[in-house]
């Protein structure tokens, strides 16, 4: 079983919300002052020699449809083809 880690401070009010098992993908639900306000924050590796599908299965395990309110933060490395 591989682990996953987020740093965070300890003042912020934070869970684990999914890992993923295939990828190295973990997200994690940051809570504002606000309770009624959250973020999905997202942690991602894509290694260069994966295909797309890693990032296919990332945007259904964020719920990324074009139409959702959910505030996600996605950042990682993505070693995306033919972008400099």
């Amino acid at each position: 079983m591989v682990e996953y880690s987020f740093a965070v401070k300890n003042y912020i009010d934070c869970r684990v919300l999914w890992t993923d098992e295939v990828f190295e993908k973990i997200a994690v639900e940051v809570k504002c002052g606000n309770p009624k306000f959250s973020w999905e924050v997202v942690g991602v590796y894509r290694a260069p020699n994966e295909d797309m599908w890693v990032i296919e299965r990332l945007a259904a395990r964020t719920g990324f449809t074009g139409n959702s309110t959910k505030r996600s933060i996605i950042g990682g490395d993505l070693n995306l083809p033919y972008a400099d």
